[in-house]
């Protein structure tokens, strides 16, 4: 049976649309259509999706290992070993990569720290900014290099943080990087927290996603075009979210309540109505 996930859009290479760029043509049961969008990258946030192959149990280690190795370049996994493997537990490592990997935006792989605690460089020559480069001049007598590139280079020799020689891109775009994809986390729009509360895309039928979505955009009727409605009810059944921490053990994700939707704010934009802000969940 078709799942929710099936809506989410990619380009050829796999990688998820930007949500902006994100436009869902959505027919109810009873033939009303509406094109539902998104804004501030709530896709990549809340909408968390298995795009993989359900696991057998011939290669459900194997999964299960490949996961905890990237999880543990990216964070920790918190737990001393992976605890006895099933669906659920394959789910639970996905989502914590998915978060983990969100959160490492920005930061060096070497060093751990944030980009901007590196000194602003020019990639070209590796000299720090100097304003003889805003008009094209040279950087200084002894450099002949007349064109700005922004770069990071190492950290200040007096940071507290320590010595770190360069700024190295975070590990897990090093790692869509060298397959030739695109990191669908990077770039501009949506907050990279420890913290997401998620709409699990697999665990709802396409059908009754849906009519959820669009039996709540009509609960509203009439929209004027760019009124928003906020706290707008997505109720899609038991257990079909979910909170999951970047620091989360297995134990800590299995104890905290699953919920059955979300709260959000919708803008209506012409003839599209864009989900933009997730406010709350429902219990």
């Amino acid at each position: 049976m078709a799942k929710a996930s099936t809506l989410i859009m990619r380009n050829g290479q796999g990688s998820q649309l930007a949500s902006y760029d994100q436009i869902w043509v959505i027919q109810a049961t009873d033939g009303t259509q509406y094109n539902v969008g998104f804004l501030k990258e709530f896709v990549k946030k809340h909408l968390f999706t298995d795009s993989e192959p359900p696991a057998t149990p011939t290669d459900m280690g194997a999964k299960a290992d490949k996961l905890v190795q990237k999880i543990n370049k990216y964070g920790q996994l918190q737990d001393v070993a992976p605890p006895v493997l099933d669906m659920a537990t394959l789910r639970f490592l996905k989502m914590k990569k998915l978060v983990l990997a969100r959160t490492i935006q920005g930061t060096c792989s070497v060093c751990r720290q944030k980009e901007t605690q590196h000194e602003q460089i020019c990639e070209l020559c590796g000299h720090k900014h100097k304003k003889a480069w805003s008009g094209g001049g040279a950087c200084g007598p002894t450099c002949t290099c007349d064109t700005w590139t922004p770069g990071r280079g190492g950290l200040p020799a007096n940071s507290p943080l320590g010595q770190c020689t360069g700024f190295t891109v975070n590990d897990y775009e090093g790692h869509r990087s060298a397959k030739g994809k695109l990191n669908p986390f990077g770039g501009s729009g949506g907050q990279c927290t420890g913290k997401n509360d998620v709409i699990l895309m697999d665990e709802i039928d396409l059908q009754t996603f849906k009519d959820v979505v669009v039996g709540a955009i009509k609960a509203h009727m009439p929209w004027n075009d760019n009124q928003t409605i906020e706290g707008l009810e997505l109720v899609f059944g038991p257990g079909t979210g979910a909170t999951v921490l970047s620091g989360d053990s297995l134990t800590d994700f299995n104890n905290r309540a699953k919920f059955k939707g979300a709260k959000v704010d919708v803008q209506r934009n012409s003839a599209v109505y864009r989900i933009k802000h997730w406010r709350e969940v429902i219990a």
